[in-house]
């Protein structure tokens, strides 16, 4: 089924990376019964082979940008972004917005909830803001209320606002895709 709603924002994506952990056993964050991501904590001391370009989500959901997406942030002011620089990769930052848009779960396929740890196994699907969930602007960086993907491969959608998005075009950021958010 496509969904042919309003358009209201867009979804970043940008190239792949490989993943931050390598190995899967020293990484903090998953729940020690089932493996699911819980908590999303960046190795900060990863070395990932380096690519061009100003966003990337490695295998495993993680965000990272460059200096210029974070100067473009910057100057603009966005509030609530947090950014950790990766001690091994400079003018790399991994990011996390920290204001939520709201997803509508009745176009996700939640599949297999663990009790363990109240999570789901996988949360796959299209992005449709949630109804009763409001937008006060058009120039925006916020991040999903779900983490989407499998397992420990779990990350947020960032999501920003039409006018962001094409600032961000203006901008000249290199390979940021947008993928469009309905209403």
């Amino acid at each position: 089924m496509i969904y042919r709603g309003i358009i209201i924002a867009k979804i970043l994506s940008g190239k792949d990376m490989d993943y931050m952990f390598s190995d899967q056993a020293t990484r903090q964050g998953l729940c020690p019964v089932c493996h699911n991501l819980l908590e999303q904590i960046p190795d900060l001391n990863a070395k990932i082979k380096s690519k061009k370009g100003d966003f990337f989500v490695t295998y495993d959901g993680f965000t990272l940008v460059s200096q210029k997406f974070k100067d473009f942030c910057d100057e603009r002011h966005y509030p609530n972004l947090t950014y950790k620089e990766m001690k091994n990769m400079p003018g790399l930052y991994y990011f996390m917005p920290n204001n939520v848009f709201r997803i509508d779960t009745s176009m996700l396929h939640l599949c297999n909830f663990n009790e363990c740890c109240n999570s789901f196994d996988s949360i796959v699907g299209g992005v449709i803001k949630a109804i009763d969930f409001k937008v006060e602007t058009n120039d925006f960086i916020c991040r999903s209320n779900f983490f989407m993907g499998s397992r420990h491969r779990k990350g947020p959608c960032i999501i920003v606002g039409l006018e962001t998005a094409k600032k961000m075009r203006d901008f000249g950021l290199k390979d940021v895709y947008f993928h469009d958010v309905y209403q």
